[in-house]
């Protein structure tokens, strides 16, 4: 999808956050699958500063032929867009939090008292809740039951009904909250785009600035949202990418009147050298982007490095992969490390505590083999042009294979960051140029797997039909590919 692209607001597409399919949407004609996603910006266009950017949802149709080795073979059509209120109805904002609010119900909430408005120009100013989504998923993978978003900002998790009104929000344990000298602060020290040179520093414990919940995901049977730090928080080593490897992963039970946090463990990132960096910032960490279900013990996670890509650093990037985590066997910390200041790991070298039990690490897909991605045309490293990948892949969702019992397409999106030299953002008013000078298109990438862990609930028939329903053909079809949106 071209970057250039706008929504039905007029503003500029991002779609690459995060995504997850409507199950019953999926159809099967000769062949050819198509399907609604829904797919998550993040916070608005904030390189020269974050902005008032009101946080949204796409609908997208999708048509994948699966049969045409090329780039046409995957065809994004956005039908819709959903803005984000909070429970009174007020729209919510990108800009950088730097107070809080008091909703009856509902935690503190991070929000944004701003100027003029919120973009530079004249206004009457006003205080918004501010959100950074991350990863969306669908409640039983209909968008009408609702749907769950994680935050960057707080970090939080928030609930919303199908018209995007804000219905419920979880706040973790306090070692998650930033603090700053003793006082709650969850600005994320990206100033607005009207005050470019404030600087609050960096927060003394808690999660990472713009490290937050990256990644969550629900279980397929609706029971449990799981959600998952990008990095580890200060007190954790999270402040340098070559000790912030041990992050913090809870899981909530959201049967109950209140969700109820049942259990909480750590994954150890994938870590890779960087030969730019000396050998004692080495090895780094590569930050968790998405997550998806699989099993109760087993999860997909997206990690990645940062800088390589699409207008960075390098064009070469060392470290795409979606690999698989099991928790069987780890150490449940719940409550044992939950206070404010309370750290998993020695901040100084990142060594996690030795009474803890990580989860297990398996390698499973490299985005950045080069022989796969010359069959489409795209490369890794070498020009800085159009089949460059972007450097941020941060969404992952599973669809089913016509007549297997294992197989599945993963689909995998990018986040452009906006970076385009004809945008728009507040409903079409507000045109920018990025100053980096570069174009980046909305990217997607499609790999076919087999998980078996999900054969014993899938339909052992054949849809053999010209025309096919993957969702209604089964009721144990739709619930076993449900991945990250349940």
């Amino acid at each position: 999808l071209s970057g250039d692209a706008v929504d039905t607001y007029g503003d500029t597409i991002s779609f690459g956050s995060s995504v997850k399919v409507e199950k019953d949407s999926i159809t099967v004609k000769d062949g050819k699958y198509s399907f609604i996603t829904y797919n998550l910006p993040d916070r608005g266009w904030n390189t020269e500063g974050t902005i008032n950017f009101v946080p949204r949802i796409y609908k997208i149709a999708v048509e994948f032929d699966p049969s045409v080795n090329g780039t046409s073979n995957l065809k994004f059509d956005v039908l819709d867009t959903f803005l984000l209120k909070d429970p009174y109805g007020v729209d919510m904002t990108g800009l950088d939090c730097n107070t809080t609010m008091t909703v009856e119900g509902f935690p503190t909430l991070p929000a944004s008292t701003y100027i003029g408005d919120g973009f530079g120009r004249a206004g009457d100013g006003g205080t918004r809740v501010c959100l950074d989504p991350e990863s969306i998923n669908l409640i039983d993978d209909n968008i009408e039951n609702g749907f769950w978003i994680t935050d960057e900002y707080g970090p939080l998790m928030y609930k919303f009904d199908p018209t995007g009104l804000l219905l419920e929000a979880i706040a973790p344990p306090e070692a998650f909250l930033p603090l700053r000298k003793g006082v709650r602060s969850f600005a994320s020290n990206n100033p607005p785009i009207y005050n470019p040179d404030l600087d609050v520093g960096d927060n003394d414990s808690g999660r990472t600035d713009n490290q937050g919940f990256e990644g969550s995901a629900l279980s397929t049977d609706g029971k449990y949202l799981y959600s998952l730090l990008q990095s580890a928080t200060v007190q954790d080593g999270g402040l340098e990418k070559y000790t912030n490897r041990n992050v913090r992963f809870l899981q909530y039970d959201i049967t109950k009147s209140t969700p109820e946090l049942v259990a909480e463990y750590v994954l150890q990132l994938p870590t890779y050298n960087d030969p730019s960096k000396k050998a004692s910032k080495n090895p780094r960490s590569a930050a968790q982007s998405e997550m998806l279900y699989l099993s109760e013990d087993l999860f997909l996670v997206l990690a990645r490095d940062n800088n390589r890509g699409r207008a960075q650093e390098s064009t070469e990037s060392i470290y795409r992969h979606a690999d698989i985590y099991s928790i069987k066997g780890a150490t449940n910390i719940l409550g044992l490390y939950d206070g404010p200041t309370d750290a998993i790991a020695n901040p100084n070298t990142g060594a996690l505590n030795p009474d803890i039990i990580p989860a297990t690490h398996y390698d499973f897909i490299d985005f950045n083999n080069n022989t796969e991605l010359a069959k489409f045309g795209f490369h890794n490293g070498g020009d800085d042009d159009s089949t460059l990948l972007n450097e941020k892949w941060e969404g992952l969702e599973l669809i089913p294979v016509e007549c297997t019992t294992d197989e599945f397409y993963l689909l995998t999106v990018s986040d452009d960051d906006f970076i385009t030299q004809n945008g728009f953002m507040d409903f079409g008013t507000f045109p920018y140029a990025d100053g980096s000078g570069a174009n980046l298109d909305n990217q997607a990438l499609v790999f076919k797997v087999k998980i078996p862990i999900l054969a014993s609930e899938l339909a052992s028939s054949c849809i053999s039909s010209s025309s096919s329903s993957l969702s209604s053909s089964s009721s144990s079809l739709s619930s076993s590919s449900s991945s990250a949106s349940a």
